[in-house]
């Protein structure tokens, strides 16, 4: 039972449990803060707070992000759809898997009627602004990512050249793209190697590349979001050497990087759409499947299925006719 209960939070050499508490969490617009934000976005609602209970020292339900291959690409499509609905799935999100704990902010709950005379400590909550900046952030490296990975896979890194912007006076690559967050375009533009400052990187590739600086971006933006926030920790009773995220966002780069590295599920491309995805089922389980999961691909695999299956109808409805003419040819 111990070893079972070691594997659920472990992945590689990674290890990190959160808990949820037992009534989740809710959606509040106005908070009384207990310190000034660093961050003037910070101090936005709405926010995501737990439910306070008298009750509230249990423990509440245990998470175990990192076994699942593609939480992070999950956090990511929280950016998609109606901007409206963005709460909603925060809120699904969080109760699921916990909060980021990224920019945790204190405030004190004003007791409810359910609390009488209880005197509630400061608790912590995340402002849905941060959220939204760190969806967006993850939203736009997996975007690259998969540029690169098609790029890899089909041998054409027509896509991906076109966010890469190479420069002469001084010699120097960029990298230019667009990402969408509820329906709005957010401009990236990041330098990724430039003359007098990186020359050892600069000078290993020649000009017009991009798969190589694609990848040196996103490596460098998830080592950069992992650092400080990933310690070494002996696990009991095991003593088993982990490193283990600090938070939950921690987590979620760690699984990017695990993907990153080749050590999660080998990626595939879709038939339809042309972009990389990760298979949620092993390879010897989806022989046949071709698609990302998107609706569209979906739909069109399906038309693609039913036209087959008619013209395989049509065939052997021709074969039966042209084998009961030669038939009736024999027999005359």
């Amino acid at each position: 039972m111990e070893q079972s209960r070691f594997a659920a939070l472990t992945r590689g050499f990674f290890a990190y449990r959160d808990a949820v508490p037992c009534d989740g969490y809710r959606l509040q617009e106005h908070l009384l803060l207990l310190d000034e934000p660093d961050n003037v976005d910070a101090a936005i609602g709405p926010w995501l707070v737990k439910e306070m209970r008298e009750e509230d020292d249990r423990r509440g339900r245990a998470t175990t992000p990192l076994q699942h291959d593609d939480l992070h690409r999950q956090f990511a499509k929280l950016g998609g759809g109606r901007k409206e609905r963005f709460p909603d799935r925060v809120l699904t999100f969080a109760n699921r898997h916990g909060t980021l704990n990224n920019n945790p902010q204190r405030w004190i709950p004003s007791p409810g009627p359910q609390h009488g005379t209880i005197v509630l400590r400061p608790d912590i909550a995340e402002s849905l602004q941060d959220w939204r900046d760190d969806v967006s952030n993850m939203r736009a490296l997996l975007h690259i990512w998969d540029l690169i990975r098609q790029a890899e896979l089909t041998g054409n890194p027509g896509q991906l050249a076109k966010h890469i912007v190479w420069e002469t006076k001084p010699r120097r690559v960029r990298i230019v793209c667009t990402c969408t967050l509820d329906g709005q375009k957010i401009r990236r533009d990041h330098i990724i190697a430039s003359e007098g400052v990186t020359d050892e990187i600069l000078t290993s590739w020649k000009t017009g590349l991009s798969i190589a600086p694609a990848r040196q971006y996103v490596s460098a933006a998830i080592s950069e979001r992992l650092h400080g926030h990933v310690h070494p920790t002996i696990l009991a009773p095991h003593g088993t050497l982990c490193f283990q995220p600090d938070s939950l966002l921690a987590a979620l780069y760690v699984l990017f990087a695990l993907e990153v590295a080749g050590q999660s599920k080998p990626q595939r491309i879709c038939a339809f759409c042309g972009i990389a995805f990760t298979p949620k089922r092993t390879l010897r389980h989806i022989a046949g499947t071709q698609t990302c999961g998107d609706p569209a691909c979906r739909s069109k695999k399906s038309r693609e299925k039913a036209k087959r299956r008619s013209g395989i109808i049509r065939n052997v409805a021709k074969d039966v006719a042209e084998r009961e003419n030669m038939e009736g040819k024999g027999e005359q």
